[in-house]
């Protein structure tokens, strides 16, 4: 499908940029929005320290990763260097050589990730701050750098979904709300009225889908939701997104409905993402005319 670029008004152009948004009508403004992988220690640790900051939740837990990264960090550019009296040190009297290891492993990209502008002292004092009363060797003992800090990827695609206004994944002066889901099981749909009656309902558009790139899906493909009365949120008027009768993110479907089944055979424009509670009826014709994976129903179209 191609989308026609539309230009931003003068009403949003304030409003460009990403976002981060919790459940509790929490809305973050980042300069990128923060992403993980699993198996990536130094990915993750980038979701750890934007959950340190923002949620309470799981606090140690992500404090820990944080700190496999910093001992990860000093085994990379410091492991061959430092001497035994060094490892009695405490790493609050060596703090340059921190900020010098901290150096050596943040290029531009890591810096990126980590949703920080160009300055990074406050990134690495926040940092030390969470060993500075322990020694170097205290900080290698208690960290293991095998750990890949999955948890954070997880905690923060179900804490959050990103938002962006002005193109789906970068500044494109689109006058359009881009809103990216990456959690299962939780229903966004008062979170995401809310936020837009709140912040973004002088936008002209606006699009739900899940989250292609947190969720692992090729960025090509976009599954997009719908409204309870199976009418796509792609591209949709902010107008009549808010003017639904119903908070408007597709309910789990209970019963067969043949104007829904007709509706997924003839639309070409997009794709519909919809979970679905079990009912042998509904999901044997839907199979017939989708591809179903893990509970939920997709149709991939041009």
């Amino acid at each position: 499908m191609i989308i026609t670029k539309l230009n931003i008004n003068e009403n949003t152009s304030n409003l460009i940029g990403a976002y981060m948004l919790d459940r509790y009508d929490n809305l973050i403004k980042v300069k990128y929005h923060p992403y993980g992988e699993v198996g990536d220690l130094e990915s993750n640790s980038a979701c750890a320290y934007f959950l340190s900051i923002y949620s309470n939740k799981n606090k140690d837990t992500i404090n820990k990763i944080l700190i496999d990264y910093i001992a990860y960090c000093i085994d990379c550019t410091y492991g061959e260097c430092y001497t035994d009296s060094d490892t009695a040190t405490k790493i609050s009297e060596i703090k340059n050589i921190m900020y010098n290891i901290f150096d050596g492993m943040m290029t531009d990209e890591v810096i990126n990730s980590w949703n920080l502008d160009t300055n990074t002292d406050t990134l690495y004092n926040n940092l030390i701050n969470l060993v500075k009363d322990n020694t170097l060797q205290e900080v290698l003992d208690m960290s293991d750098i095998d750990e890949t800090g999955d948890i954070a990827y997880t905690q923060l695609n179900q804490l959050y979904t990103r938002l962006r206004v002005g193109g789906r994944y970068d500044n494109d002066n689109e006058d359009c709300l881009y809103v990216r889901i990456s959690s299962v099981g939780y229903d966004w749909g008062n979170d995401i009225m809310n936020i837009v009656c709140k912040k973004f309902s002088k936008v002209k558009y606006i699009t739900i889908e899940r989250d292609s790139e947190a969720c692992s899906l090729n960025k090509t493909t976009h599954k997009v939701y719908s409204t309870r009365d199976y009418e796509l949120i792609n591209h949709m008027l902010m107008s009549t997104f808010i003017n639904q009768e119903h908070i408007p993110i597709l309910s789990s479907v209970t019963k067969t409905n043949n104007a829904f089944i007709k509706l997924l055979s003839e639309k070409n424009t997009s794709i519909i993402d919809m979970q679905i509670k079990k009912n042998d009826c509904l999901v044997e014709e839907l199979r017939r005319i989708n591809k179903i994976e893990n509970n939920y129903v997709t149709r991939i179209v041009d």
